[in-house]
């Protein structure tokens, strides 16, 4: 019994401060935008949350699908039901690691590359990408990233009568500060 008890007192001490370790920011700010010969697509949210734990370099983010606003209330209702089928697939998150060399305890701003998996529309595709990342000297942390989503990677169907509505690649923008979880 004793050592059951000495078992789960260390466990939740491990997890205790992993988790102080992490930076947790609760309205990360995505957009996407689809450049197509008739009609650009644009929407954004601020209802990404996301965490970076320096201690092994992780990152991971989720946002939910049905928070992305748009400027037409129908290309919403499309891209809900018809294209990401939100109510099957809602949420697309990524779960990876920093690649590049960044001194946590160092503010400054650095290049930083990651490399892990995106799942969107419920398919799994590893990627690399780069990014901004600042170490403020409070310690928060800031990223910004631009990149590229291919539709068909993700299997989201374009129907061709709108093809030339609707861009085959994506591009994506991400912007958060992240502070200490208390």
């Amino acid at each position: 019994m004793k050592q059951l008890v000495l078992t789960l007192v260390t466990a939740f001490c491990i997890i205790s401060v992993q988790a102080q370790d992490a930076q947790i920011c609760k309205d990360v700010n995505i957009r996407f935008f689809s450049e197509a010969p008739l009609e650009n697509i644009e929407a954004t949210t601020k209802k990404g949350v996301a965490a970076i734990r320096p201690a092994d370099n992780s990152l991971y983010f989720e946002v939910p699908i049905e928070s992305f606003d748009f400027e037409k209330d129908l290309m919403e209702e499309h891209f809900n039901e018809n294209y990401m089928e939100s109510n099957t697939f809602p949420t697309a998150k990524f779960n990876g690691t920093f690649t590049s060399d960044i001194d946590w305890g160092t503010p400054g701003e650095y290049d930083a590359s990651v490399k892990g998996t995106m799942n969107i529309h419920g398919v799994d595709k590893e990627m690399n990408d780069s990014g901004k990342l600042i170490i403020g000297e409070d310690g928060n942390i800031t990223i910004n990233s631009v990149f590229k989503v291919k539709l068909v990677d993700h299997d989201i169907d374009i129907p061709k009568i709108v093809i030339k509505n609707i861009a085959e690649v994506v591009e994506v923008t991400v912007n958060g500060t992240f502070a200490p979880s208390k």
